[in-house]
């Protein structure tokens, strides 16, 4: 029992939190576990090592609820317990086949409350220094952890949970949402989900449980508390990569990035061990500070084989000409008016736009429209199916520096679908195959049809979009972003 004696109030008090913050994590866990039976009805070892580590956990929570202590082995059945979830999870049928052989990634979340989120990382940390994980592997991110997603920050966290590693899931909370939002979530026993506030009580744990392994701290935002985070993970032992995923500066002239000040990327750029880059554009724009950037473009997640060349390529009855695109809808850059002159223009042509951030005069202008179809957000595993119906996908993008810099990640996925692809504003996408970039969207009426009866026609290269997508797989990428290399942009992607 734990001797209290000498201790003050305020420890004692704190210890009694502690305790049952771990207590009710107990309780959790177990659930989880009784949860998971179902999952491994064909695995008699495996659920065998569930009861035992049930037991044990019962063991150490009688043992908390009685002394305010517990066994050493306390440690590694949490442990047990986090891999055997992690592998209820990953033993679901339904799953998709992955077309890159890593198969899917859990999609069933834990949900650990906020302030219990010390459980999280203790247990991320015992992983690690166990063995049942290579190392750690610090992320953070714009948007929040959704598995279904193929973002870049998502797709290198599954990636890195596939490699070994225990990932930590830094979420920037946008000012209209609440701190507590995305934080306190678990996915498979790899990947925990913590909120900006919690960077300095990450330090914290990871020094305390004095980690040493393999370790990587991945910036993809150069905001000043990420930045500031630097020197401090690299005092962890983790190697800082700062990944430039975007033209902040441009981004901040248009107001889509207040946050953003020069000599704090800067200092990005010139603290980090590995500095990489989506585009060659971005590599211009900062090698008078760093000449050994690598370029690592965006790539392809985990797609159903049945997926693949899913587009239509038959002539349609009524004669029109499906033509579709995924992404975000802001008037900043994407061409509405080339878009809705094409609308206007060409009846025969079906515009069908899925996304966000269409402005509310867009709005108005597609009631008078009924060939230019919003249809919101399609989550990434629904895109197929939406896709199927499709002849062909566009990016129409206004020219501008911040849009020069960007590798659109849905283009993967239209080769993937084998939709060919008509961008403008984005001139580095004309060496991709089956993709012809215009100077002016607007001027596109005459190249869809073009497309269109090549497509019926059977001219199409899908051999040629089969080679560059396979190639362009997230775990590829992965490799890229980790191992010094050269640049994957050399040779065209």
């Amino acid at each position: 029992m734990v001797d209290n004696r000498y201790a003050s109030p305020d420890t004692i008090a704190q210890s009694s939190i502690d305790t049952l913050r771990l207590h009710s994590e107990i309780t959790r866990l177990s659930t989880e576990l009784m949860t998971a039976r179902a999952l491994l009805a064909s695995d008699r070892d495996a659920r065998r090592e569930l009861e035992r580590v049930r037991k044990s956990l019962m063991e150490a929570k009688y043992n908390l609820r009685t002394t305010g202590s517990f066994q050493e082995t306390f440690g590694a059945d949490l442990a047990s317990a986090a891999v055997i979830l992690q592998h209820a999870d990953t033993s679901v049928a339904d799953r998709p086949s992955s077309s890159n052989g890593t198969g899917g990634f859990p999609r069933r979340c834990l949900e650990i409350r906020p302030y219990d989120i010390s459980v999280g990382l203790r247990l991320g940390c015992h992983l690690v220094k166990t063995g049942l994980r290579q190392g750690l592997f610090v992320v953070n991110s714009e948007f929040e952890f959704k598995p279904e997603y193929n973002q870049r920050a998502v797709a290198m966290a599954k990636e890195a949970a596939t490699a070994g590693y225990f990932v930590i899931f830094v979420v920037s909370e946008r000012e209209r949402e609440p701190e507590s939002t995305h934080r306190g979530r678990m996915f498979g026993g790899s990947v925990l989900e913590i909120g900006r506030i919690d960077l300095d009580f990450l330090e914290q744990v990871v020094r305390e449980a004095a980690v040493e392994a393999e370790g990587v701290y991945l910036l993809t935002r150069p905001s000043s508390e990420f930045v500031d985070f630097i020197p401090l993970a690299q005092s962890l032992g983790l190697k800082a990569i700062y990944d430039i995923i975007d033209d902040w500066e441009e981004l901040n002239e248009v107001g889509q990035a207040a946050w953003w000040h020069e000599d704090i990327e800067l200092r990005a750029i010139q603290s980090s061990d590995r500095v990489v880059a989506v585009s060659d554009v971005l590599i211009a724009k900062f090698s008078r500070l760093r000449p050994d950037i690598v370029c690592v473009p965006n790539g392809l997640g985990t797609i159903n084989y049945r997926e693949h060349f899913v587009s239509n390529r038959n002539q349609s009855q009524n004669g029109k000409v499906v033509v579709g695109y995924f992404g975000h809808l802001t008037d900043e850059w994407f061409d509405w008016p080339g878009v809705i002159e094409l609308a206007t223009c060409h009846p025969n042509i079906e515009l069908q736009i899925a996304g966000y951030g269409e402005p509310g005069w867009v709005l108005e202008r597609c009631r008078d429209l009924p060939n230019l179809k919003l249809i919101g957000i399609i989550p990434g595993d629904r895109r197929a199916e939406v896709a199927a119906s499709w002849h062909l996908a566009i990016i129409p993008f206004v020219d501008g520096p911040r849009i020069r810099a960007v590798d659109p990640v849905a283009i993967y996925e239209y080769l993937y679908f084998g939709l060919p692809v008509i961008a403008s504003g984005i001139p580095h996408l004309a060496a991709y195959p089956e993709t012809v970039v215009l100077e002016r969207f607007r001027d596109s009426a005459k190249l869809i049809s073009q497309i269109y009866q090549r497509l019926c026609a059977g001219v199409v290269d899908y051999r040629a979009m089969a080679r560059f997508t396979s190639s362009a797989m997230w775990h590829e990428r992965f490799a890229a972003l980790m191992v010094d290399g050269e640049d994957v942009c050399d040779g065209g992607h």
